[in-house]
């Protein structure tokens, strides 16, 4: 068996447990490899990148939200399983707490687990006709401008079809998996994450009528930046940002291959809610 483990922050809580983690599955035979960014703090631990992470049996990552979402970068081209321990703040999508984490890994080792499918978005930045970057997303795909920068201007085509024009400061395209993420702080609606539709969430729009929009996943999204602006960014999953220029489009839909995250205690989503978010 093979583990990848993957963290972001450098803090000593996580270095720490980490190096515990190596002890515990080495000391049962179990092949350990860490991210290539992390090899400097643990040299004599083997590597893995995103080109080489299909020999991983599961990955596990050590923080919150976000260093799932990073994680999840490897885990998904190669339908890698993956399972986050919280060391973060609200850990929505990571389900290992401090006090279990070397029970939960007996039981994954064990084999004593299901899977549960995430859809994924891919979006990809098309300029000058030609398609130059894709990434995918389990939360989101944001087009934002920065504070000093005059008003984005967005027209959102679904298919062929022209559903909104957006005036304001960015947009959030979301799966369900999504709406719990940064679409909410947006007003945007809660969505069960078994519920096939992507979100499209006007951020800080100067029009009245302009709302979020529920859309089924099965179709295309094409967005179309009508506005001049230097500093506008194509954000995925909150990771990495990519500048975009006038008259760039953004192509996104549903990736054909979900993410499988490892669920050791079945829980229904709302009462994750109630748990996380003090749903009422």
């Amino acid at each position: 068996m093979v583990v990848g483990l993957h963290f972001r922050k450098r803090i000593e809580s996580i270095t720490s447990i980490t190096h515990q983690i190596i002890l515990f599955l080495t000391s049962r035979k179990i092949e350990v490899l860490i991210t290539e960014e992390n090899q400097d703090l643990f040299p004599d631990v083997p590597v893995f990148h995103k080109k080489n992470a299909q020999t991983l049996d599961f990955l596990v990552s050590i923080g919150g939200d976000g260093t799932f979402l990073q994680a999840s970068q490897y885990a998904i081209p190669h339908q890698i399983p993956i399972i986050g321990i919280n060391y973060g703040y609200t850990g929505f999508l990571t389900s290992i707490e401090k006090e279990d984490i070397f029970a939960s890994l007996m039981d994954i080792i064990e084999q004593r687990y299901t899977l549960e499918e995430r859809s994924v978005m891919k979006a990809v930045l098309i300029r000058n006709g030609k398609e130059c970057v894709d990434h995918y997303a389990v939360n989101d795909i944001v087009i934002q401008r920065e504070a000093e920068e005059k008003i984005l201007q967005l027209t959102v085509f679904l298919g062929k079809h022209k559903i909104m024009e957006v005036r304001g400061d960015g947009l959030i395209t979301s799966t369900a998996t999504g709406s719990t993420a940064y679409s909410l702080s947006n007003h945007g609606p809660i969505v069960d994450p078994k519920c096939p539709v992507f979100l499209i969430n006007p951020i800080g729009s100067h029009s009245l009528t302009s709302r979020c929009v529920i859309v089924p996943d099965y179709k295309k999204i094409f967005i179309a930046v009508t506005t001049n602006n230097e500093h506008s960014k194509l954000i995925y999953d909150g990771i990495e940002a990519i500048q975009i220029e006038h008259q760039d489009r953004i192509s996104i839909e549903k990736y054909p291959f979900p993410l499988k995250r490892i669920i050791l205690q079945p829980k229904h989503f709302f009462e994750v809610l109630h748990e996380k978010f003090n749903w009422n």
